[in-house]
Order: structure tokens, then sequence, then C-alpha cells
């Protein structure tokens, strides 16, 4: 059912106030899955909430059914639905509600009077987003949603678009029966909810714009047919690299992307990227000494050499050319090169705003649309074309949201940008056999791309190569580096407070000795000079991520170690031994790389980390010119790949910070080669 509360029922009194009729009563109500609502049996007595049961769901492991542990005791205690949700987990948890809601209006046999007409007039609500607070204030006339604005910290190109596309869905429509943004479904939960109180105060019947449906242009009986020189499936930072590239070269594009939002996985980025930057290296204390030569050592050494040799040259001798590229195309960075975690040298740089969206894809993107490409959202690849002599010559596609079928002719070739397989749970199980650990991953990252160059004759490479990332939230997945000290003023240490593993080595090192502590949990502590790496700006930003968890503070190490679950006395012992050696100018416990200040200067900070799926090393093998290879080694023409779709350019772990690096060498390749393709 497309709502629960579509019934026009409005509960109007505290649940205490009533009186059951008793028995077992069942309702369900739309979470953070769109397909799968969430099923509940609610057990009355005469005068109360007896039992609440989910029967069924299919919410996020670790976070819905979480969120169900805390909702759920609390209502039956307050015996009322006005109870707290769980941070991150919105719309699971309004979801119990609204469930628990409707069987209570089962069982009381009480109906409220529809109102059809909203209280004209100006009203707000604040709830908590994804990153910090998210206020919402909605303008009414008597029949009429006039307007929606927001103030919010969300992510930029992710919570942002989410916020934009919603609020065109809901004064379009004059409707609240949205479904979550694919990606961004805590950011949509947490606007809904915000929304919907807006309402409340308006006066209206929620169940009136919860009727309504959400307008969508019908099916067609045909299949839609365009064409261009060049289709590109996936508008992340690969497929938009190509995509200026091919349209510099004077190609026409167009660029199919299955989510509503572009950006892909490097939207959820940091914004580093690796090069040999002599430039600013030499400005660092003490100058750096750097070159391609040490970068193609580095990045074959951290993959155990089974990386491509020849595709690493490319990736390496081509990384501060890209780094330029982008600088001419709206790019701006920071001054500061530093070693970013499992960077295995000091040759990363950020985006200024560290945040991947704002630096790769959002000037890109720009680009391609000054340009004349064009950028189809909603419509998922399903197959390649392939004519009688084996050149893909295009695209079968389908619109997400009302199955519209489509074909997309590519005059001269198509470039797979689709990202890795992640955020798939059959594609990692079939290759690496790993299970139970999130992704920081895109949702969409399911390895389509892969899958569909298989079906024209696609050789694979290091499938089973995946990159487990240490920095990973504990609940939700999604990385916490911008927030978890500088390597070399912070360690990581378990729940008895000791350390356990080199601070600056490699990603994989990392997370394999974390998965073997208590919890498969690590702490990294650092003090007030310890530094984060962003995303703690200003005095409120720390505040969002202390009051999420995310972020614990103290004046003491005890009472920080008291905060989080970690032994005092352990963790004062191991900060002590760390600020001996600190003293001494060398890490001869770990060999950490670089140590510069103790751990001493009060207030104290620590970061929980857990293990996270974040980067498949593995996927379609292609050769320097980014084409995509059979298994004899062949060109399959007409055919090209770029970014995380592609395997043997990081071996068994991935550089951190060489991700970007690759989406922009690799994807200006393919572009490039694509437009001028025979």
């Amino acid at each position: 059912m497309k709502k629960l509360l579509c019934i026009l029922m409005v509960l109007a009194f505290a649940c205490s106030a009533y009186a059951y009729t008793p028995g077992t009563y069942t309702s369900e109500a739309k979470g953070n899955n769109a397909n799968v609502p969430v099923k509940v049996q609610v057990t009355f007595d005469e005068n109360s909430i007896t039992k609440i049961d989910v029967i069924a769901h299919e919410e996020t492991p670790g976070l819905g059914d979480k969120a169900f542990e805390k909702v759920i005791p609390a209502i039956i205690s307050a015996q009322s639905t006005e109870v707290d949700g769980m941070t991150g987990a919105t719309m699971s948890s309004n979801a119990v509600k609204e469930a628990v809601n409707a069987c209570i209006a089962q069982a009381s046999g009480k109906v409220s009077e529809v109102v059809s007409t909203f209280k004209p007039g100006e009203y707000s609500a604040t709830v908590t987003g994804h990153n910090g607070p998210l206020t919402v204030k909605m303008k009414f006339a008597e029949d009429k949603i006039l307007s929606i604005e927001t103030e919010n910290v969300e992510s930029p190109g992710i919570g942002t678009a989410a916020i934009e596309l919603l609020t065109g869905e809901i004064l379009d429509n004059q409707s609240l029966a949205c479904d979550a943004v694919s990606g961004a479904t805590v950011t949509s939960g947490a606007f809904l909810s915000a929304v919907r109180e807006c309402v409340k105060q308006s006066g209206i019947t929620l169940s009136v714009l919860e009727a309504r449906e959400i307008f969508y242009p019908a099916k067609l009986d045909k299949v839609l047919e365009y064409e261009a020189d060049v289709i590109i499936i996936g508008a992340g930072g690969a497929g938009f690299a190509a995509a200026t590239e091919a349209l510099e070269d004077g190609a026409s594009v167009i660029i199919l992307e299955k989510n509503e939002i572009i950006g892909g996985n490097t939207a959820r980025a940091g914004g580093t990227l690796n090069a040999p930057d002599p430039e600013r290296q030499s400005k660092m204390t003490p100058p750096v000494e750097d070159s391609v030569e040490l970068f193609i050592k580095n990045t074959l050494e951290a993959g155990d050499n089974k990386a491509d040799p020849e595709l690493v040259r490319v990736l390496c001798s081509n990384a501060l050319e890209a780094r330029h590229w982008l600088s001419e195309h709206g790019t701006k960075w920071t001054e500061m090169v530093y070693q970013t975690i499992g960077g295995m040298w000091p040759r990363s740089l950020d985006e200024v705003d560290k945040i991947a969206f704002n630096g790769f894809i959002a000037p890109l993107a720009k680009k391609v649309a000054e340009l004349g490409g064009k950028v189809i959202l909603n419509c998922k690849a399903e197959s390649l074309i392939p004519n009688e002599a084996g050149k893909v010559t295009g695209v079968k596609a389908f619109d997400v949201k009302n199955g519209q079928e489509f074909k997309f002719t590519a005059k001269k070739a198509v470039i797979l940008a689709t990202g890795g397989y992640a955020a798939s749970k059959e594609m990692v199980m079939k290759y690496n056999s790993l299970s139970g650990l999130p992704t920081s991953n895109a949702p969409t990252s399911t390895g389509d791309g892969i899958t569909m160059g298989l079906g024209v004759g696609a050789a694979l490479e290091g499938m089973e190569y995946i990159q487990i990332h240490p920095h990973g939230n504990p609940v939700t997945g999604g990385l916490q580096s911008h927030f978890a000290g500088l390597i070399k003023n912070a360690i990581y240490v378990n729940r008895e407070g000791k350390r356990f593993v080199e601070e600056s080595g490699r990603r994989d090192v990392i997370s394999n000795a974390t998965i073997r502590q208590t919890d498969q949990i690590m702490f990294s502590i650092f003090d007030s000079e310890g530094g984060f790496y962003a995303g703690v700006k200003k005095p409120a930003d720390l505040d969002n991520l202390k009051a999420k968890g995310w972020v614990y503070e103290a004046d003491t190490l005890e009472d920080l170690a008291k905060q989080v679950g970690i032994d005092p006395e352990g963790l004062k012992a191991t900060v002590a031994r760390y600020n001996e050696l600190v003293a001494a100018g060398k890490d001869t416990d770990f060999e950490k790389d670089e140590v510069e200040l103790p751990i001493s200067k009060p207030p104290f900070y620590c970061t929980p980390l857990s293990p996270t799926l974040h980067h498949t090393m593995g996927g379609l093998k292609i050769n320097t010119n980014a084409q995509v290879l059979r298994e004899d080694g062949s060109v399959i023409p007409g055919l090209y790949a770029a970014g995380e779709v592609t395997g043997g350019i990081h071996g068994t772990n991935r550089v951190g910070g060489n991700a970007l690096t690759d989406c922009v060498v690799f994807g200006r390749i393919a572009g490039r080669n694509a437009a001028n393709e025979k």
C-alpha cells in the first residue's frame, strides 16, 4: 500500500486516555525501504499497550532493527508514540510509530473528523538530519502549500539534492506521498518528518495529503530512441570526467544515471586526490621529496604487486596533470599536502571544502551542461547492444519510476562508469565471501557495469579484492576520516585502551587488525592540538558530532574513556607510553611513519571507528586506452570503462587518495578515445 495513513483517522488524545478493545491488531507503514513496509502487531488489554512486535520488514540491518529496539520499549513505557526515534534511522523509527498509531486507532475505535483545508500562516519544525539540525519553514494558504524553505547542514549534492527534489514533488503535487531519495534516505526521512510536523501545525488531516498521488508521466507503449556520439553510463566522477573530455573533443554526449541525483560514489568522497606535486611538497616542513617513480612504487607495493604495472604507470604519470585539469575546470585546492589514511606517502591534496561533490562533480557537471551534454536521471542501463561484428553500438535502458523503455544509439562508443559493487551483497559474497559488514558506498554501487560487460564477453580482473576501510561509522558504515584526527598526532586503541596497529599503515592491515579486536571496533584518540582532518570548522559542527555520538570530548583521558567504554587505566598507560615515543622522536612500538605531537593538551577527543566495505578493486579488464578487453586480450570495439568498474589498477589494496585520481585520469582517457572512435 502506498501510504498506511491514507485511512482517514487522527489520534486526538494521548494513548493513556483510550479505553481499548483487548486483542492483537496488525498494521504497516513505509520505512526506509520504499518497497517493503514495516509490519507490526500490537497487543492491548483494556487500558494499555502490552506488547509490540515487528513481524516483517526489510530495513537496513544494524540500523533499522536497532531503531526498533529503541522505539518499541519507549512506546510501551510511555504508552504513547510521542517518543524520540533513533538518530540515523528516522524513517524506520517513524514507520513503527505510524503503524502503532494505526493499531491504536483500531483498538480504540476513535476516529476524528477529517479536516481538508489549511489554517493559513507560516509554520516551522526542526529535526535532526544526517549531519545536524534541519529546519523546515512552510507557508500555507487555505487551499495550498505556498512554499517550503529549509536550513540545513546536509551533504552537498546528496542531502541537499534530496531536499530539493522532495520540495519540488510536494509543491508540484500538493502531496506527502513522497518516497525517500535513494542514497539520501536519512536526510529524506528527516526532511519529510519536519514537513509532516509543519503540516500538522496547519490543522489539515495528514492523510488528506498522503492520499494524493505523486504525478509521474505514464509509460508509453513504444520504446523511446535517442542517439549521440558517446553514451556514458554513470554520472559520477569518472562519468563526468569522460563526458567533459569527450565534449571538449567535439563529440555529442548523453549520460545515463539510474539514481535521482548525480554524483554516484564520488559525491560521498572527501575530495582527496593523490599526485606528486613538487611545488606544494617543497613548501612542507620538512620538505617532502616525491616523484612519479616513487608514486608507482608505492601503488604497486600497496597492492601486493598484483596490479597491472602499465595501468599503474598511466595512473601515476597523469595524476598531476589531472589535478591541473580539474583546476582549469573550477576545482579549488587547499595548500596543505598530507598523508591520508592508507595514503602511503604525503602526496594527498584536498578540494578546499573537503567535499568531492563541490570540487569535482559540481564544476564538471556545469561544464558538461555548458557544452551541450545531456544527463538523464532515473534511467537504468540494462544491457549493451553489439552489432554483428561485435562492436558495442548502444544501450538498452528503462526509467526506474515508470518502466519506460529506452534505446540509446552510440554513433562512436559507449563508456561504462558505473562504479563498483560493494553495495551488492550477492556479488560481494560471490567473489569475496565477506558478510556482515556495512558499506560506505552509495546503495547504487551494485556492479551493473560489470554485469553488462560480461554480457558482451568482457574479461574480469581482481574481483576477489575488496578494500575494507578502517574509518567506518560503527552504526551507518559511512566514513568518518574527516573527524578522526591527523594520523601523525592520533593513536588507535581497542576497548582495552591499548594500541594494536600502526596508524599510518595500509587500510587493509588496519581493518583486518580491527576486526580481531573486541566488538570489531577501534577508537582514534587525539588532543586539542592533534587536529581533525576536516569537518569541524566551528563549535556548532563539533556539537553536532558529539550529539550524534560520532565524536566524544572530555577534559581528562579517564572521563573520555568512561564515555565511550574504553578501559581508563589501559588508555592512560597507552597515552603515557606514546608520549614517551614522541619525545624520543621514533615509534619503536609500531613503527608509525611519523610522530609529531604528544597527546597531552585537553580537551581530549575520541572517534569510534569500525571497518566498512569501501572499494572494490576488481572489475572489467581494460588496457591503457581504457578499452574493455575480452578473455583473450582482444579489444571489444566501441566499449570503454573508467573508475571503480574496472580492475587491474589497484591490485589487492587501493592506496588512500588514489580513487579520485583513477576516476579523473582514466575518465579523461576514456572520453578522449571514445570521442575519436572510428
